[in-house]
C-alpha cells in the first residue's frame, strides 16, 4: 500500500471537474485507491462520495493505493491531482 496526501489549491475545492478525473483515473487502476478526509474514507470510484467529502482549498487529502504498480500509480496520480486540483 502506498500513501501520500495532496492540498487542494483550487478556489473551487472539490468540484465537479477534478472529480471526474480523479474517479476516471481510479475506475481504469486494477487494484483499489481509496480517499481519506476529515474523518471518512471513500473509494475514489465513488463520483458522490468524493464530492460529498466537501473538501475545499487547502484542506489536505489523504489518498491510498493498493495493488499493481502502487508506486508508479501512485505517482501518476499525484502528477494528475497537480495539474487539476
Amino acid at each position: 500500500m502506498v500513501e501520500f496526501t495532496h492540498v487542494v489549491q483550487g478556489r473551487a475545492g472539490l468540484h465537479a471537474r477534478p472529480v471526474a478525473e480523479i474517479c476516471s483515473f481510479a475506475g481504469s487502476y486494477d487494484g483499489k485507491i481509496t480517499l481519506a478526509f476529515s474523518g471518512q474514507t471513500v473509494s475514489a470510484t465513488d463520483i458522490m462520495g468524493v464530492m460529498g467529502l466537501g473538501a475545499r482549498q487547502g484542506d489536505e487529502l489523504c489518498f491510498s493505493v493498493e495493488g499493481p504498480d502502487e508506486q508508479s500509480t501512485a505517482d501518476r496520480l499525484r502528477a494528475k491531482l497537480e495539474s487539476c486540483l
